[in-house]
């Protein structure tokens, strides 16, 4: 329970469904308390428990210094897709694993939802498309599927979640958006770079297709494939980053119509639904968490590597976000780390 209207009503719902529920608030800054405050008000008024798990250590371990590195090799990472593999169905259910052993279920109020198809427990987008989140759940293990609860996931969207925190005078009902645990907010991701990763951005190069010099960027870390706005370049018509060139610290854009493929590779592969991966297959990827899957064919499946080819160009699908593929039905077949071609 992160003290948001999502999570609190996540467990009002279970709660009604006659779950034995208990919140639990990560505490990953080590010293912020405000979210467990938070939380704990909900879980009083709710009458369950409430406890509060010091995780930032394996915090700063397993999604801090991994997210610096990932900006210093050139790439854009996904710390929320990170922190809910290693995290919340990560490190979170092994302390609880080993205070309370395995037998209990874990919820969150994440949009997204738990079905059934062919027999197997899958994990599939949730009624509320504008808000799905199983694009930043795909990395799950499989075997955790059947312990897992989204109440939110079959909402038909926001308004409908804050209208039952306020009919049953939740704390938070009000309580605005928010990004709530994520650290990396574009105002100081870069700070944290710096402090984490010991600094070390310079100012390089920003060069077109042909080589020629057109500016100096601030900095690699600042910029992502496909970036348009705060390039720094003068041009009479919009540039877009298309490269970032670790090796000699070098920025490169073009037009917008350069930043489009129809291949786009994954590694790190994590399979949900083993019976839908194959080669000459045909799925649904999506390359970032907004917008609708793309149809796309798997032209090449090795050990926790895929290649698909898009029916359609994508654009500046971006090293180190993820690529995650569906079913028709929007069943998550499979996700992965997009890794340079």
């Amino acid at each position: 329970m992160s003290g948001g209207v999502d999570s609190s009503v996540a467990a009002l719902l279970l709660q009604r469904k006659g779950f034995d529920v208990a919140g639990v608030t990560m505490n990953l800054f080590g010293s912020d308390d405000s979210a467990a405050r938070s939380a704990a008000e909900v879980c009083h008024a709710l009458a369950i428990p409430h406890f509060s798990a010091d995780i930032s250590d394996e915090f700063r371990q397993l999604v801090i210094s991994p997210f610096c590195d990932s900006y210093s090799e050139g790439e854009t990472p996904n710390p929320c897709a990170v922190c809910n593999e290693k995290i919340k169905f990560g490190a979170v259910i092994d302390l609880m694993d080993f205070v309370w052993g395995d037998d209990f279920d874990i919820a969150t109020g994440h949009y997204a939802k738990i079905a059934r198809k062919e027999g197997a427990v899958c994990l599939a987008r949730a009624e509320y498309k504008k808000k799905d989140q199983s694009y930043f759940l795909s990395g799950i293990s499989s075997n955790l599927l059947r312990r897992i609860h989204f109440p939110l996931g079959s909402l038909p969207g926001k308004e409908e979640v804050r209208e039952i925190a306020r009919a049953a005078g939740l704390p938070v009902a009000e309580k605005p958006e928010s990004m709530e645990i994520c650290f990396a907010a574009e105002k100081d991701y870069r700070q944290i770079i710096d402090r984490e990763g010991g600094g070390g951005d310079k100012p390089g190069p920003i060069l077109d297709t042909e080589g020629r010099l057109l500016g100096t960027h601030r900095g690699l870390t600042g910029y992502t494939l496909g970036q348009r706005k705060g390039l720094g370049v003068a041009s009479p018509f919009p540039l877009f980053a298309v490269e970032i060139r670790i090796s000699d610290n070098t920025l490169v854009v073009a037009r917008r119509d350069a930043a489009y493929t129809k291949t786009v590779s994954a590694d790190c592969l994590n399979v949900l639904m083993e019976n839908t991966l194959r080669e000459g297959c045909v799925l649904y990827g999506k390359i970032r968490s907004q917008g609708e899957p793309h149809e796309c064919g798997i032209v090449r499946l090795g050990e926790n590597t895929v290649t698909v080819e898009f029916a359609e160009r994508v654009f500046a699908p971006a090293p180190g976000q993820r690529l995650v593929l569906y079913t028709s039905d929007g069943a998550v077949a499979a996700g992965g780390v997009i890794t340079r071609e």
